[in-house]
């Protein structure tokens, strides 16, 4: 997993200078593993299982966004302020 403590901030410090492909690829397989961590806890209350559990949620947002470009209530402006994308067969910016 990226990001340990499930820190979309941190998620996108890895992905933000990965063409649009790979940034989908990554995210898809990073909001698996969270969505994961989240159904092993035993506890309903445990924190890891809320933080990882809204972790996967915003990754899940992430991927709508990056795949129809519709943003989601759950991701913020300034959740997308490190962001580039680019086309993954050339450089060209795309938004």
């Amino acid at each position: 997993m990226i990001s340990e403590k499930c820190s979309f901030k941190d998620f996108v410090e890895t992905v933000k200078d990965m063409n649009l492909s790979e940034m989908i690829c990554l995210t898809d397989r990073e909001a698996t593993s969270a969505e994961r961590l989240a159904i092993k806890a035993y506890e309903p209350e445990d924190v890891q299982n809320s933080v990882c559990g809204r972790y996967s949620s915003k990754l899940k947002g992430f991927i709508i966004f990056l795949r129809h470009g519709v943003k989601q209530s759950i991701i913020k402006d300034h959740d997308l302020e490190n962001i580039v994308l680019r086309d993954h067969r050339e450089s060209r910016f795309i938004a």
